[in-house]
Order: structure tokens, then sequence, then C-alpha cells
């Protein structure tokens, strides 16, 4: 006969929480325009969250945003964008969720850090800019661009501390005859964090122990492809390809000039992942409400990620085989797809 599992120390038992959260927006938005070559609109947007079994009670932002859309010359449009954005949280408690979960205590834990703010719940101050431009070169090409420059400013003192995000686009449409469509986009895009955080111990609590991170996670993003028009208004047919390379970059820091030898700070290796896509798709008009559609995907992805390239996944201690379900290790795919739709 087995023998019954002791109770776990008390110091150490836990309970798990039915998070939760109902959200509540509104908003409205105003246009006017004041000449034919000109207008605008302004938006605003107010959002809630009222959390069940977290650090803050409810989170509230405001957001303002003013979109103008300019044609200087025939043919090209530019439409320009700010944003602005403020949060405010209501009730935070770091140790609210810590006394739910543990309700004889947490042992000789130290708990969460009473500084640390979660960025989704933390206090927030949100600046974009953008402008988006179209020109119409010729009757048979158009050409795009895109910029944008998001900056997040958190009210925290441990924790993400900003964030900066930039990007630029071009795209080109060629179309050198009417059956037939050319393609093509380019998107570069960084995002950067500031973050700060403390090594701790049951004995050991310090602001010498601080560290400080700099995430910078950098992306290139190149789609090429073409649309034909077998048979006109019948059977179309279309082929691309995209692919996006991404890298991440994770340094760290001690700010202060004394720490102990556990909380020195050192840089993590790069991470790498490519995602190749080839896609072709085929799509025949019955009548002018119902449509078929034939398509084909091959995907092929790469990874290399110091902290699960050397993890060995099947477990001979255990015979089984153990997986984080956190990333999606390195993977060919072949994929096809059928379907039919109807529209009223």
């Amino acid at each position: 006969l087995s023998r019954p599992r002791p109770p776990s120390p008390p110091s150490r038992r836990r309970r798990s929480l039915p998070i939760g959260y109902a959200k509540t927006n509104m908003g409205g938005d105003l246009y006017y325009s004041p000449a034919r070559s000109l207008s605008m609109k302004l938006v605003y947007d107010w959002e809630r969250y009222q959390r069940n079994f977290r650090e803050s009670e409810t989170t509230k932002e405001d957001s303002y945003t003013a979109i103008f859309n300019y044609k200087p010359l025939p043919g090209l449009v530019l439409r320009p964008s700010y944003l602005y954005a403020r949060k405010l949280v209501r009730g935070y408690d770091a140790e609210r969720v810590g006394h739910a979960t543990f309700p004889l205590g947490e042992g000789t834990a130290p708990g969460q850090l009473p500084e640390l703010r979660k960025y989704d719940q933390a206090g927030r101050t949100r600046n974009k800019v953008s402008l988006h431009a179209d020109w119409d070169l010729t009757d048979s090409l158009d050409v795009g661009a895109d910029y944008g420059l998001l900056r997040d400013d958190f009210d925290a003192e441990y924790g993400l501390l900003n964030a900066r995000t930039e990007y630029y686009s071009v795209d080109a449409n060629l179309n050198p005859f009417e059956a037939w469509t050319l393609y093509a986009d380019y998107t570069w895009e960084q995002m950067t964090s500031n973050t700060r955080s403390r090594y701790r111990s049951p004995t050991s609590n310090t602001p010498n122990n601080d560290w400080l991170g700099l995430l910078k996670d950098q992306s290139h993003t190149v789609n090429v492809g073409t649309n034909y028009a077998m048979l006109e208004n019948k059977l179309d047919a279309g082929l691309d390809w995209s692919m996006t390379d991404s890298k991440g970059i994770q340094t760290a820091s001690n700010p202060n000039a004394t720490t102990t030898a556990s909380a020195n700070a050192t840089d993590l290796p790069n991470t790498y992942t490519r995602l190749n896509k080839v896609r072709a798709n085929l799509r025949y008009r019955w009548t002018k409400s119902l449509t078929a559609k034939l398509g084909y995907e091959y995907q092929r992805y790469s990874e290399t990620d110091w902290a699960q390239d050397t993890i060995d996944v099947y477990q001979p201690v255990w015979a089984k085989s153990v997986f984080m379900g956190v990333s999606q290790p390195s993977y060919e795919a072949h994929l096809i797809s059928t379907g039919v739709s109807y529209s009223f």
C-alpha cells in the first residue's frame, strides 16, 4: 500500500487565482476640411480596465489623436498624425496578489519588490508620430512610404522604465497591363526598452545590487509578389514570397560601483530568427457572389536562442519529452487550403 503524501509546509501552501478583467471603451471623433486639398480628424478614446486579482484595482487611459490629409500635388497624398495618451493607475498594491496567493505567508521569500511596476499596470505617457505618403507616379505605377516613432515613459522606478519603437517602410505597385500586377515592400523596425531591477535574497535587499537592462529588437521584412488575371473576371492566380529576419540584443550593467558577486550584471548572447514564406493561390468566380479558392503555402523558420539551443527536450531520467510551450523551434511546413465564399 502506498503511503499518503504529507501535507505541504504551511508557509509553502498557495492557491490559484481566477485572474480576470472587465474592459470598457468609449470614444468620438470630429472631422473638418478647411480646403479641398486639406482635411483633419480629431479622435478621442477612453479605456478602463477593472481588474480581478491583480496588483492594481483599475487602470484608465485617455488618448487624443490628430490626423491630417494633405494633397500638395496631383497624385500625392501626405497623412501625418500625432497621438498623445496618458494612463493612470488606481489602488496599486504590490503585495495584493501575494497575500491572496499565499494566505499563510510566503515563508522566507522576499516577496515582490514594492517599487516594481508590471508594465501593463503602470502609469504611462505615450507619444506617437507617424507619416504616410502615397504617390501615383503614372497610371501604372504608384509608390508609398511610412515612418513612425513611438515613445512610452512609465511611472516606474523598477521594471520597464521606457520603450521606443521606430520603423520605416516603402512599397511599390506596378501594373504593366490591366490583367497583371507586381508589388513589393520593405519594412525596417527597431524596438528598444530600458529596464531596472535588483538582485535580492532573504538576507540581502540593497540598492547597491540594482542592475539596468537594455533590450533591442531589430527586424527586416521583405515581400515580393504578383497577381495575374488568367480569365477576366473569372480566374485569378497569385504568387508571393516574404522573409522576416530579426535580431535580439540584451545587455546589462550595474549602476553602482559596489555590488555583491551574485549581483554582477552580464550581457547575454544575441538571438536570431528568420521566417520565409512562399504562397500561391488560385481564385475562381463561379458567379458574382460565389467564389472558390485553392491555396498553397510553404514556411521555413529558423531560430538561434542561447536559452533553448542546449536544452535536451527528451529527459532520459523521466523517459519523457518536455516542451516549454513559450517558443517555437525551427521548422518547415507545407500548408494546403481550400475554401468557398458567398457574398450577399
